[in-house]
């Protein structure tokens, strides 16, 4: 192979005919990605790593690790199908790491949808942003899997010349995405084709198997039936004349199923400079 014109590439060589080694450290970036804590500190973060291993990328995260830490990693998204990445390494122009997970047909998340919400653990975990640690044997059932178990399921691609697959700059992609999954683990379900707000929206939606759905009819003092006014339609006339008023919803004031729900389904808003993790300052 011919040496490279560019001296961050394999090598260089000069006029004379002097040849150069290319260079061994990354250069450095102002303003990176850095990997801030301990990667695992959750059980789906985890278990993404047990997937990167079982399809052949887990022994190199390592070398991706480095960069990771070192802020080499300049954007990081995790969007639809998987994720993109921008990594300096030696060369002056970044190189752009691609993962791409294989996506759920929507259709398909949608039967996960329905059998989430028939169970009510599930279905108020979910809701409240927290991940039972037992949906992997729901997606089972369905004959579906959450988490990459196949090379087919990951892809992984760079712009850069290492003939190693993966290379450390999709290493230190996957990395950083492990220490993203803890503070978000519905990034998961984006990966795998659906978004946060759609999956909630699906739950919210599904009446649970064993409870009755709402009516539109109210029963006046006499056992006949009135119809009852759409949410947001009331007749104010009919209000003042002393027809009988909407039964009031049935209250269920019970601790919820997941500690601090509003907190952990919110997160920490944009403006949050704490150096404490946001969920126990704010409790």
């Amino acid at each position: 192979m011919p040496p490279s014109d560019d001296p961050h590439d394999f090598g260089y060589q000069g006029d004379a005919g002097g040849s150069f080694p290319p260079p061994t450290t990354p250069r450095r970036v102002s303003g990176g990605i850095r990997a801030q804590g301990k990667l695992g500190a959750s059980w789906w973060s985890r278990r993404w790593l047990a997937a990167l291993e079982a399809v052949g990328i887990g022994d190199r995260l390592e070398r991706g690790r480095a960069y990771a830490r070192g802020g080499q990693v300049r954007t990081l998204e995790v969007r639809l199908g998987g994720v993109t990445a921008s990594v300096q390494g030696t060369r002056l122009e970044p190189y752009e790491a691609t993962v791409d997970v294989a996506v759920i047909e929507q259709a398909r998340w949608l039967d996960v949808a329905t059998a989430l919400a028939g169970q009510a653990r599930f279905r108020a975990q979910l809701l409240a942003g927290e991940v039972p640690e037992d949906i992997e044997a729901v997606f089972r059932r369905l004959d579906l899997t959450l988490f990459p178990v196949l090379e087919d399921d990951l892809r992984t691609s760079c712009t850069c010349a290492d003939w190693a697959s993966p290379c450390r700059h999709v290493a230190a992609a996957c990395y950083l995405v492990g220490e993203a999954l803890d503070r978000d683990p519905f990034l998961l379900f984006r990966m795998r084709g659906v978004e946060r707000g759609v999956l909630l929206a699906m739950l919210a939606g599904i009446t649970p198997e064993g409870t009755e759905p709402a009516t539109d009819e109210v029963h006046d003092g006499d056992g006949s039936e009135a119809a009852r006014p759409a949410p947001g339609h009331l007749d104010v006339n009919r209000f003042w004349h002393g027809d009988p008023l909407p039964a009031p919803p049935p209250l269920d004031l019970q601790p919820p199923a997941v500690d601090a729900p509003l907190v952990r389904l919110l997160g920490a808003p944009a403006a949050w400079t704490g150096a404490d993790d946001f969920e126990p300052a704010l409790r």
